[in-house]
């Protein structure tokens, strides 16, 4: 076999070993697993073998709907056949006519169907379900051994209509569905919790898109049986109630649904032409649209295209892997707008026809004229163009081939069959575009009248349903072209049914109900000679499809909106309908409410009452903030400033320092039980007085720098005094935990960096408080986030970025991911080590006072010069020292971290290490001066001279790469291709912690590859060239390694087939700048990186040089009690001197592009990085909670309203931000103003009406709206362009209504 050789049974085994307890198929009442499917086919395949079939033996497939069809396929694929499916509905004479053509060495059925049918099939060999199945008793439930197999055998024949009057097998080999596969996974969101409804025929190849879209990834292949698909009106209900996420059809069926399927995520037009009104109907923003084509030589499809409102429906682009191009008679390719035919190529490719080698070197060519390679080509006959877009618009056919409810039928086919009557001189068939039927036309000799009973009776014989015309009318002469071939664009409107008789009296319609039941027939058909006698399927031509358009319109109708369409079906003849209805005459109708949303708006003196509490409790806080920071500097210079000398001053300053942080903690801990005492449950109205006291504890116990327990054994202790239940054995790496007592975590669980247990969320003007809990031996991923009121149970886990919404519970032993969170797979029974010994415990306390240490040793030195300058010189001339000692410090700190990571860590390797070992601590150790280095040189990030420190500290770093605020990396293991972008705040390769190990794994980002702000770049992640990750997006596993040129957005990332790409800048301004502009950015990225540090110390020096007057007078117990009143006065003109900058520096921001590599994208850089680096930190932090943050944020252009709650400063191009009155804003969620895609900055506006709230950890786009009263859900994203319509509630990434 070659090396690289996949069948496509293999492709079912892979997801039997990966999901075998799931189900495979679902029929009705049955249900087979994954491990119980392939057991079945193999015994099958087995007795297949004994048979003589090998690789090219041809197995015939004829079953009705049910789960035997697919464990057939599998069976005769397992053996090394090929499967031939033939539709049920099949004329027996069709039949026996495939299986004498095809050579079938066996034909698989059933007895019970061939009975119902009354079928005698030629077949030498049968294989009956029914009747058979004991014959495999006797064989293994193992695979059976086939040699020689390779990606060229033949591995299914479909049949379709042939122009010779005799249907035609197209060969399909293995390697040409393997290929299509591939693809269609990378353009299609599939998993193994999709449930995927099987509606074509099995004998139309868009039924294999269907099954193995399934099988290739565990999902469910939910059969549709005949009650599903002739549904009729109640198909949209059925669907939804069955959970169908995945569905592909012809647009005609959803013609006539009026009702959406809200479960259905992905929706595929394939089959025939789609109109624009079906596309955009169907279209929501929670869900995806495709509009496909191809034909079944191609292996099912070969273009695509995602469809979106008042966008022009096309056919798309190729699939990865296809080559499409559109040429003119020569073979030469056409350029835009020009009609052309399109040709196919690529290994989808198939091998040909069977025994029509004339027609295969006809339709099949092989050239190098479009890849420079010798490759096939299928000539479909389609006619096609460019548009200017690139995308193809489909024509039409250039033979007389149409597509009829998603069959392929040659009308000469029919034609063929027409002209073999006695009488008829010319045939015609053509398709009505309107009713999706058939209609004949003959020219008939010596004016005879064509004998209609023989014709159709034949013709039922003969073709299968849907190629039966509906109507016949006689013709004087057929309408030609210039070329002497029909044109069938000139045949008149058809007018006669099939078996319309002259003589048959037409029975008229007599009761109010009979003659509303006939005007909507009448007007669907096309006629005014509709009989009660009528048959609706025999007379009246009429077929699934238009039976539920018809009973659709006529439930408008309130005598027949208890009407379904198996009404039809039951009863067919029209008089026995009418009785029927007459029976179900509505007796009453129902209404439905909706029901209204709680929304709070506080009375002005509850309002105010707690502003005033929040204004005085603010001296309070910035005592305890700047004493954290500034008190051991304040100290120093006061006691030098005493002539107390160096020494002693350093002795003091240390002591101070010392003492500070358990000071600190204990104070918080303490403050918590005095101020709100336990945390409970409930609904609290927002500016109460429970408000006032949850926000300030929640403030006092964040200044304390509880950061530096994370990952460390004494976040459990800390916890544990707080009020939270935490078990043994728990390894808990985030500090975003505020309602202590709710939290319960058992014992050997794992939470991840950067997971949100906040436990609270504020909305429609109440602050929710609910429990959570974390049962034993969980896991939580990275940047996860846990709402109030959910529990995972034991054994339970989830991936990176994934929401437990409220509410939610996760099962034992089950593993969850998404935002919202979906149940992925069953975990298994795992054992857990013991994490935390003395050891490290003891590292862990003393690391806790060296870490914050570190940022001391790299500012003291220039604090100390300014301390001394101040000190000799009586006016401010010390302030022109503060830039040079801003950037000291940043050089200073970015040393210590590299001599540190080199000296402890040296070169990271990939693996997995104990928790208890030295290595977890040294890389703890290293996380959090990584973790200190965003917090307090910050501004580094995004510029070039970041590239330099991280090439120090190990990543192996591309040319011309962007790298912002990434977190948690393992430098030795981040690996970037040249000129990719990451975004600010994403998280690359956070190690997990699980059952006492850390691992650790490499992440790959490819070339040009741009991966979006809040994304997640799990361990391991292998991102290929030219991919692109959007916002808080995360890898699918099943899709890694993301393929080069691919596009992904959402938790899990699905695959976006198409993006808005920038073509409006030159490769100058984005990917290659000319070293003029290099120098220009380094001069404005010098101030960028030197500013806020520069600012920082500033404001400190002057707060001590105040204090240095002061100190004569007062006491250093007195200069404390003066000192937050001298902070604020440094924050306020910190915040004026941010504003000026800004307005000076930008102006006002408005919505624009602009080129990476332009002055305009550095200067507003430059203030971003004053404003998050220098103001927030500063000031701003402190804020969150209460109405004073709007008041420098409109300084700085936001335009923010009345009562506005915000929990977040993630807020960058200020004037584009607009919210109303009432907004709340929750923690950690960003106001994306702008995105960095294509190296373009493209910036809009967010707008947030009144009383709207967005959850904590979400992102909303620029160009997007919130209406009012609407709700976002935490971890979720509003996209570009999307608007939350009033008064109703989002939720994940992307966001999907509620």
């Amino acid at each position: 076999m070659e090396e690289g050789t996949v069948l496509l049974d293999w492709i079912f085994e892979t997801s039997v070993a990966k999901y075998p307890q799931n189900i495979a198929i679902e029929s009705s009442q049955q249900a087979f697993t994954y491990k119980e499917v392939d057991e079945m086919a193999n015994q099958l395949a087995g007795w297949l073998q004994r048979q003589g079939v090998q690789p090219e033996a041809k197995v015939v497939i004829w079953l009705p709907r049910s789960p035997e069809v697919y464990i057939a396929m599998l069976a005769v694929l397992k053996a090394g056949g090929a499967y031939i499916p033939l539709d049920p509905e099949l004329p027996v004479a069709r039949v026996n006519f495939i299986l004498k053509d095809s050579d079938a060495k066996v034909l698989i059925s059933s007895e019970r169907f061939l009975r119902q049918i009354e079928a005698q099939p030629e077949a030498t060999t049968m294989f009956l379900f029914d009747s058979d199945v004991d014959k495999l008793t006797s064989f293994s439930t193992q695979k059976p051994i086939v040699g020689n197999r390779n990606g060229k055998d033949l591995c299914y024949i479909i049949y379709t209509s042939g122009s010779s009057g005799e249907p035609k097998g197209v060969l399909l080999e293995h390697r040409n569905v393997v290929n299509y596969i591939k693809a269609a996974k990378q353009i299609y969101d599939v998993d193994e919790n999709q449930r995927i409804l099987q509606g074509f025929s099995v004998a139309f190849d868009a039924s294999v898109e269907e099954i193995w879209m399934a099988f290739a990834s565990g999902a469910t292949l939910v059969v549709g049986t005949f009650d599903i698909m002739r549904s009729g009106d109640r198909f949209a209900s059925v669907l939804n109630n069955l959970g169908i996420t995945f569905l592909s059809c012809a647009p005609t069926l959803l013609s006539m649904v009026k009702e959406d399927i809200p479960s259905l995520k992905t929706l595929i037009f394939g089959g025939e032409v789609c109109s624009p009104d079906i596309a955009h109907r169907w279209c929501r923003k929670s869900r995806t649209v495709f509009n496909t084509y191809g034909p079944t030589e191609a292996a099912v499809i070969a273009t695509y295209s995602v469809l979106q409102p008042d966008v022009p429906v096309t056919i798309g682009k190729q699939l990865p892997g296809y080559s499409v191009y559109i040429v003119d008679e020569n073979l030469q390719p056409v350029g835009a707008g020009v009609e052309g035919e399109i040709i196919i190529g690529g290994e989808s490719v198939a091998r040909g026809y069977l025994h029509r080698d004339d027609l295969t070197k006809a339709k099949f060519i092989e050239t190098d004229r479009f890849d420079y390679k010798n490759q096939r080509y299928y000539h479909t006959g389609d006619l096609a163009k460019y548009a200017d877009d690139g995308n193809i618009v489909f024509l039409g056919r250039s033979d007389a081939q149409v597509k009829v409810r998603g069959f392929r039928v040659e009308l000469t086919e029919i034609e063929g069959l027409l002209m073999k009557f006695n009488g008829v001189q010319a045939a015609a068939v053509a398709l009505n575009i309107e009713t999706q039927q058939l209609a004949a036309y003959t020219v008939m000799q010596n004016n005879e009248e064509p004998d209609r009973e023989t014709i159709a009776k034949l013709l039922r014989i003969k073709l299968p349903y849907y190629m039966i015309p509906a109507t016949l009318d006689v013709v004087p002469e057929l309408p030609m072209t210039s070329s002497q071939k029909i044109d069938r664009k000139r045949l008149p409107l058809p007018q006669t049914p099939l078996t319309f008789s002259s003589e048959s009296e037409i029975k008229e319609p007599v009761t109010d109900l009979e003659k509303a039941m006939v005007e909507v027939m009448s007007r669907n058909f096309g006629r005014d000679d509709i009989s009660m006698s009528d048959h609706f399927f025999n007379d009246l031509g009429g077929h699934s499809l238009l039976a539920a358009v018809i009973v659709s319109e006529m439930r408008q109708n309130t005598m027949f909106e208890n009407m379904s369409v198996v009404d039809i079906y039951k009863h067919p003849v029209l008089s026995d309908l009418a009785g029927e209805l007459e029976k179900k005459k509505p007796r009453a109708a129902t209404q439905h409410m909706k029901k209204k949303r709680d929304i709070y708006t506080p009375p002005k003196w509850k309002y105010f009452t707690c502003v005033f509490a929040q204004g005085v409790s603010m001296f309070f806080l910035l005592l305890l903030f700047g004493i954290e920071w500034l008190g051991p500097f304040f100290v120093y210079s006061y006691y030098y400033q005493a002539d107390n000398g160096v020494f002693d001053s350093l002795a003091t300053m240390l002591w101070m320092y010392f003492a500070l942080l358990p000071i600190l903690s204990c104070f918080a801990i303490g403050f918590k039980w005095a101020v709100i005492g336990k945390i409970k449950p409930g609904k609290y109205k927002m500016w109460s007085s429970y408000y006032f006291r949850f926000w300030i504890v929640d403030k006092v116990i964040n200044i304390c720098p509880v950061t530096y327990f994370t990952g460390t054994s004494i976040m459990n202790a800390f916890l544990r005094m707080l009020g939270a239940k935490i078990g043994k054995n728990v390894y808990i790496n985030t500090s975003a935990i505020s309602v202590f007592d709710l939290l319960e975590v058992g014992d050997n669980a794992s939470i991840c960096t950067d997971t949100h247990l906040r436990g609270y969320t504020i909305a429609d003007g109440y602050l929710y408080i609910g429990k959570i809990t974390v049962e034993k031996d969980c896991f939580v991923g990275t940047r996860c986030c846990l709402a109030p009121d959910t529990r995972m149970e034991a054994n339970s886990s989830i991936e990176d970025l994934t929401l437990v919404s409220e509410g939610t519970v996760i099962p034992v032993n089950e593993h969850w991911g998404g935002s919202p969170a979906e149940k992925i797979y069953e975990n298994k029974v795992q054992s857990s080590r013991k994490l935390w010994s003395f050891r490290n415990s003891f590292l862990f306390f003393v690391s806790i006072f060296i870490i914050p240490l570190i940022t001391m040793l790299a500012y003291f030195p220039g604090l100390m010069l300014i301390t001394h300058l101040d000190y000799i010189s009586e006016h401010y001339h010390f302030l022109w020292t503060t830039i040079g000692v801003g950037f000291s410090f940043v050089v200073l700190l970015t040393l210590i971290i590299v001599f540190l990571k080199w000296s402890m860590l040296g070169n990271i390797k990939e693996g997995k290490y104990p928790v208890n070992s030295f290595f977890y601590y040294k890389k703890w150790f290293f996380d959090q001066l990584m973790k200190l280095s965003l917090q307090v040189i910050g501004t580094l990030y995004t510029t070039l001279y970041l590239q330099i420190w991280f090439k120090m500290l190990g990543v192996k770093m591309g040319k011309r790469v962007e790298i912002s605020t990434v977190e948690f990396i393992s430098p030795d293991l981040l690996e970037t291709g040249n000129e990719c972008f990451l975004a600010d705040s994403v998280s690359v390769g956070a190690s997990h912690v699980r059952n006492g190990y850390i691992t650790i794994a490499k992440a790959r980002i490819g070339n040009r590859t741009f991966v979006g702000n809040s994304a997640v770049v799990s361990p391991g992640t292998r991102l290929g060239d030219d991919v692109l990750v959007g916002v808080l997006s995360k890898m699918n596993p099943e899709n890694l390694p993301a393929a080069d040129g691919t596009s992904w957005f959402g938790s899990p990332a699905v695959f976006l087939p198409k993006r808005d790409i920038n073509h409006e800048f030159s490769a100058e301004r984005t990917y290659k700048p000319t070293r003029k502009l290099f120098v220009q950015r380094y001069v404005i990225e010098f101030f960028r990186v030197v500013l806020p540090s520069t600012l920082f110390i500033t404001c400190a020096a002057l707060i001590t040089n105040v204090v240095s007057y002061l100190q004569v007078e007062k006491s250093l117990w007195e200069l404390f009690l003066v000192f937050p009143f001298l902070y604020l006065g440094a924050a306020i003109l910190g915040t004026l001197v941010t504003a000026l900058l800004k307005w000076i520096v930008i102006g006002k921001y408005k919505p624009a592009r602009k080129p990476l590599w332009s002055n305009y994208v550095w200067r507003s850089e430059l203030i971003t990085g004053i404003y998050e680096n220098f103001l927030v930190l500063f000031f701003l932090n402190l804020l969150t909670g209460t109405p004073f943050i709007k008041y420098p944020l409109r300084l700085l252009g936001c335009k923010i309203g009345k009562r506005v709650c915000m929990f977040t400063t993630q807020i960058t191009e200020f004037d584009l931000v607009r919210m109303g009155d009432d907004v709340t804003v929750n923690d950690n969620c960003t106001l994306q103003t702008h995105l960095f895609e294509d190296r373009v900055m493209k910036m809009s506006y967010v707008d947030i009406a009144d009383k709207c709230s967005v959850g904590g950890m979400s992102v909303v786009l620029y160009d997007s709206k919130m209406e009012t009263n609407s709700v976002l859900h935490p971890l979720s994203v509003l996209m570009k362009s999307e608007t939350l319509p009033a008064d109703t509630e989002f939720v994940g990434a992307p966001a999907k209504s509620i």
